[in-house]
């Protein structure tokens, strides 16, 4: 079986997180992880209704306006570190799509850094 990791480094600090894949079982933990680094930037965010905070919940629902909306997304790319397209971007509307984006994006990255 072989295995790679791939390091994120959080801009707001130094922190290192590392996401391993291989297996079904991996991609279950490597969504795991990038449900809770979401959850993680949503919660600071200053206008979040955190007892609202879940899965399922949307921006509207949270308390994001379309400017919240916008610089939350900013702050996921900052914290995963790197951008997302923009069409993309357009479509996240709450919690759910912004794991979805993300998830799919650092599967991406774990693809490329595997073939090289």
């Amino acid at each position: 079986m072989f295995l790679r990791a791939l390091r994120l480094i959080n801009p707001m600090g130094l922190q290192y997180r590392t996401f391993r894949f291989c297996s079904t079982t991996q991609n279950k933990e490597l969504l795991e992880e990038v449900t809770a680094k979401v959850l993680q930037v949503m919660k600071s965010a200053a206008k979040c209704k955190v007892e609202k905070l879940s899965e399922k919940a949307t921006f509207e629902e949270l308390g994001f306006d379309s400017l919240d909306a916008v610089e939350m997304v900013v702050a996921l790319e900052e914290n995963f570190g790197f951008d997302i397209q923009n069409e993309e971007a357009e479509r996240i509307k709450g919690v759910g799509e912004a794991i979805a984006v993300f998830y799919k994006y650092v599967v991406q990255r774990n693809s490329t850094s595997v073939k090289q």
